[in-house]
C-alpha cells in the first residue's frame, strides 16, 4: 500500500466516524446554527467586524512595487509575471506576492499591478531598474495601502 493510498483510507475513516458520531446524537436538526451562537456579548457571533468585510487589506509586512495600473486582470497579471522574472534577473531569489488591485474612479474600474511582500532592497532596486528603462515603477509601502486606493490610478 503506498502512502497516498493510506492517507485516502485515513480520510475515509475519519469521515465515517464523523458522520457516525453526527447521526448518534439524532438531534433533528436542533442545535444552534453557527450564525445564532452568541460571543457572550449578547449578539451574534462574528468572525470580522461589519468594517472589515469585503474590504481589500495590505497585510503583508513588506514593501511594494507597483508596476502601473491596466484596464483588464490579464494586462495586469501579464505585467506582474514580467516584474518577477525581472527580479529574478536582477539577482534576487525571494519573490514577491502577486496583489491585483482593482481601482475605481469615476466609476470606471481598473487594475492595478502590484509586486507585494518585498524586502525594501529588492522594491528600490526593481523601480531603480524601471525608470532606467523608461518604465512606471513606484516603491509603496503598507501604510499606503488605504481604501479606496485612489492613489494607485494611473
Amino acid at each position: 500500500m503506498n502512502r497516498l493510498q493510506r492517507r485516502a483510507d485515513l480520510r475515509d475513516e475519519f469521515i465515517i466516524r464523523l458522520l457516525d458520531e453526527a447521526y448518534s446524537m439524532k438531534t433533528g436538526g436542533n442545535r444552534p446554527k453557527i450564525w445564532q451562537a452568541r460571543n457572550g456579548e449578547g449578539g451574534p457571533g462574528t468572525v470580522f467586524a461589519l468594517g472589515e468585510c469585503g474590504t481589500i487589506r495590505y497585510d503583508m509586512p513588506g514593501d511594494a512595487a507597483w508596476l502601473g495600473t491596466y484596464p483588464d486582470w490579464k494586462a495586469a497579471k501579464h505585467v506582474f509575471d514580467t516584474g518577477q522574472g525581472d527580479l529574478a534577473r536582477l539577482g534576487f531569489s525571494r519573490l514577491g506576492k502577486e496583489y491585483i488591485l482593482p481601482v475605481t474612479s469615476n466609476k470606471v474600474t481598473r487594475q492595478a499591478a502590484i509586486i507585494a511582500d518585498l524586502e525594501a532592497a529588492a522594491a528600490q532596486k526593481l523601480c531603480a531598474d524601471y525608470q532606467q528603462r523608461k518604465l512606471f515603477c513606484q516603491v509603496k509601502k503598507p501604510q499606503e495601502f488605504v481604501a479606496p486606493f485612489s492613489g494607485f490610478w494611473r
